[in-house]
């Protein structure tokens, strides 16, 4: 009876590893059938719906203005973004070019607060040059991403529940291999979702302002420029004389030449 009790627990162990796994059902891809065993379970794995249907969508602006001054406007922009929450993800400046100072600055702004920042900075330009917004609707593939997310967690919930149920080493590394392939693809998804987040919470406005430069912020006022034509007069002069000492070799012909036919004239003379 004994011997028996043990084969009927045996039994019931190999039963249960012989369950074929459902299919998870996504918008845009299926999943592979993994079975450790020619039966099949009766237990369906239901498809995971997104129930946030609200619209999501990705607000971008870029402005491009005219200002009296890149460090004045540069410390009301940065207190404007703080004001609404928001910061600065990235900013460069460049030097005096063409006699401009410029200037740009990219900031992330709570979505709801995208107009009132946009506006904002617009007050602060003497001049607009251009202003351009771009709004994406992202609604379908934030749900569908969420949805294939939600399902590809459910299915590594369901191979662990597995794995912990298999007996046989090569059942268990089957299973393993499979929750390998699974967690790297949650870990894809997952990624793309987040910055998909990010986007829907977060606008992006980038701002790229500059001011026209006086003499004294350039240096090149009138004592600049005597000084600057005065240095430019002296390199070509140096230039010149570098240029002409290159001809040694002919100047010193020419004058053995010339020291020859004085030295012969002379003697001729006498």
């Amino acid at each position: 009876m004994s011997s028996c009790n043990k084969s009927t627990d045996q039994d019931d162990n190999i039963k249960t590893l012989e369950l074929k796994m459902a299919p998870v059902s996504t918008q845009n891809e299926g999943e592979d059938n993994f079975s450790v065993g020619q039966a099949s379970t009766s237990a369906e794995f239901p498809t995971v719906f997104n129930t946030d249907t609200s619209r999501k969508i990705i607000k971008k602006g870029d402005l491009r203005c005219r200002v009296k001054n890149v460090a004045t406007a540069r410390t009301k922009i940065v207190s404007a973004i703080k004001s609404v929450g928001g910061y600065i993800s990235e900013e460069t400046e460049s030097g005096y070019e063409n006699n401009r100072k410029e200037y740009s600055i990219t900031l992330k702004v709570p979505a709801k607060n995208f107009d009132k920042l946009l506006q904002d900075i617009s007050s602060t330009a003497d001049n607009i040059d251009n202003k351009n917004i771009q709004i994406e609707d992202i609604t379908s593939e934030y749900i569908d991403t969420k949805t294939r997310l939600d399902n590809k967690k459910k299915l590594e919930k369901r191979y662990l529940e597995l794995l912990e149920s298999a007996v046989k080493i090569g059942d268990m590394l089957q299973i393993e291999n499979k929750l390998s392939e699974i967690r790297s693809d949650i870990e894809s998804v997952e990624r793309q979702f987040m910055q998909m987040k990010k986007q829907v919470v977060y606008s992006t406005i980038t701002v790229n302002f500059y001011s026209q430069a006086s003499a004294s912020e350039t240096g090149k006022g009138f004592l600049y420029l005597v000084g600057a034509s005065l240095n430019e007069g002296l390199e070509y002069l140096g230039k010149a004389f570098f240029k002409i000492l290159s001809f040694w070799p002919f100047v010193l012909i020419l004058l053995t030449i010339f020291i020859f036919y004085k030295k012969r004239k002379r003697e001729l003379s006498q």
